[in-house]
């Protein structure tokens, strides 16, 4: 499709960065010429390229020129450090890679700035894939973050890529361009790239690294139509459009977190069209979709099926359950990934044999095979699906178990909240304890902890709550948890214990939570207490004082 479009439309703006541009023709030429490259050697089908490249023009050159080859390509974000570039790359079993600068690799390194500079262009088709059929042939490679802290590698077929393309061009408007703010290494930036590519649109990038000003610009200049971000990304760029320059967007596509609406500013109110999609890099990204309306007033639905995918919500015991009850999400059809590069345990815990094969239930063709999510759902009234939470992000705490999410909802409720996130800390002195993070304007820690003790059962209130300029991102735009400080307890201004009783009651306090002075006005939860810790100290205070507390 791309190279029709070459041959319809060879004059126009495929893809823009930073002042930096190529025509259709240009960058299917500067194609030819690495697919060449690669060719030489000795990459096949199947095969993987890793693509080691900023977000920029050569970047696309370099994915074109992988499937050009016949080969796949995994992108892998430059600024990753080495060890893990390393571990990608191995997992991957990629033949070579292909890099804007020299790298010290254990395969060979194609430098793209070297071809495109001192080659001739190529314009006669590299015909190395037309000899291949799409169908389960390999098309990308996306290295997840994996539980056990080395990347997974997730495999994804062209099928599944195809068909996720054909559902993104329906929902796109006839003409404009398509902005990338992403990483290169998240999933929802691939689609944009071939979506774009395989319809005569510009591929709009944005200058690497992640400038919510800049992008407020580069749309103010009226030719890009579409955007696509994670929510936590887009609404940094909200708050940055002071002149409400994202108005001459047609339509905007998030996925990866929950949608707040509060958080969009006047986009809905002014007739930008907002699009909520979700799904897994398993299933080729995306699954499912909800345009957002007048109807969704509290939380944004992730949405009804995309053709040829099958959403299932089940038990533990794989049975269907009703309409309106939770179970975790499993995805079928088309788009359902091979599984996990050199992860033959893993792929068999997370894809399982699809027991509604053959079309019961309104599968699309059933599939051998299904995608277990970790995700829990359920089927609202309306026939589409809410998102609940992780599974694997409820905790135990105290013997409690508790879903973050909902002491998430708690936080954001206070008026002067606009993002909050709860995470389970572990300390040494003190044991777990739930800490919050929370943004907003003149934001007061201690009122916004009063308000969750209004909402919230005891054992959910957090422990402590921090207050953040922002809560940070990682490089596919989706809030990085490792990053969040660490909390710190810390004693009130000074006023000594004045009776012996309450000598007694701050010395047992300093003794239990290893603090050296203990005042009046200190609170026990702020220095680090919680409720387990407390029957130490009513123990302590019982001996102390000869008394029952």
């Amino acid at each position: 499709m791309f190279e029709e479009q070459v041959g319809r439309t060879p004059d126009s703006l495929a893809v823009e960065c930073d002042g930096e541009a190529l025509t259709y023709g240009q960058l299917d030429a500067y194609a030819n010429v690495v697919a060449e490259r690669l060719t030489a050697a000795g990459v096949g089908p199947d095969d993987v390229v890793a693509l080691i490249v900023p977000r920029s023009v050569e970047w696309v050159v370099g994915m074109l020129a992988a499937w050009k080859a016949g080969a796949a390509y995994g992108p892998i974000d430059p600024s990753y450090p080495q060890d893990r570039i390393e571990a990608i790359i191995a997992d991957t079993g990629a033949r070579c890679a292909v890099s804007t600068t020299t790298l010290d690799l254990a395969v060979d390194v194609i430098v793209l700035d070297n071809i495109m500079r001192d080659s001739p262009m190529v314009e006669r088709p590299t015909d190395r894939w037309r000899e291949l059929g799409a169908g389960d042939r390999l098309g990308y490679v996306i290295s997840t973050s994996g539980s056990t802290g080395r990347p997974k590698p997730t495999l994804v077929p062209m099928a599944g890529i195809e068909n996720t393309v054909a559902w993104y061009r329906s929902e796109l408007p006839e003409t404009g361009g398509l902005l990338i703010a992403s990483s290169p290494s998240f999933d929802l930036t691939q689609k944009n790239v071939w979506a774009a590519l395989s319809s005569g649109r510009s591929v709009v990038l944005a200058p690497d690294g992640f400038d919510p000003d800049a992008i407020v610009a580069r749309v103010g200049h009226g030719d890009v139509a579409v955007a696509n971000m994670s929510p936590s990304a887009f609404e940094a760029v909200v708050d940055s459009d002071e002149d409400s320059a994202l108005s001459v967007l047609d339509v905007v596509f998030l996925g990866g977190e929950s949608i707040r609406l509060n958080r969009l500013g006047s986009l809905l109110s002014g007739g930008v069209r907002v699009v909520n999609s979700y799904g897994p890099t398993e299933a080729s990204d995306v699954v499912s979709f909800h345009a957002v309306t007048a109807h969704d007033t509290v939380s944004v639905p992730i949405g009804a099926p995309v053709p040829n995918m099958d959403l299932f919500v089940l038990d533990r015991s794989l049975g269907m359950v009703p309409p309106g009850v939770i179970g975790e999400l499993y995805v079928g059809g088309v788009g359902v990934g091979r599984g996990y590069g050199n992860r033959a345990a893993l792929t068999a815990e997370r894809f399982v044999a699809n027991p509604f094969a053959g079309g019961e239930r309104g599968a699309s063709d059933g599939g051998s095979r299904l995608y277990r999510t970790g995700d829990l759902v359920r089927w609202n009234g309306r026939g589409e699906l809410e998102y609940i939470g992780r599974s694997d992000f409820q905790v135990k705490l105290r013997g409690q178990r508790i879903e973050l999410g909902e002491i998430e909802s708690a936080l954001i409720s206070h008026e002067a909240v606009s993002d909050a996130v709860v995470v389970l800390h572990s300390d040494a002195t003190f044991g777990d304890s739930l800490v919050g993070y929370v943004v907003g304007t003149a934001v007061d820690a201690s009122e916004v902890l009063e308000s969750a003790r209004a909402v919230l059962p005891t054992y959910m209130v957090p422990s402590k709550v921090l207050v953040l300029d922002e809560l940070p991102l990682n490089a596919s735009g989706k809030l990085d948890r490792k990053a969040l400080p660490s909390p710190v307890f810390e004693a009130a201004e000074f006023r000594a214990p004045v009776t012996a009783v309450q000598e007694i009651v701050a010395s047992v306090f300093g003794d239990v939570l290893g603090v050296e002075r203990v005042g009046l006005d200190d609170d026990f939860f702020a220095l680090g207490g919680n409720s387990l810790i407390a029957t130490r100290v009513a123990a302590r205070l019982g001996q102390a004082l000869d008394a029952q507390v």
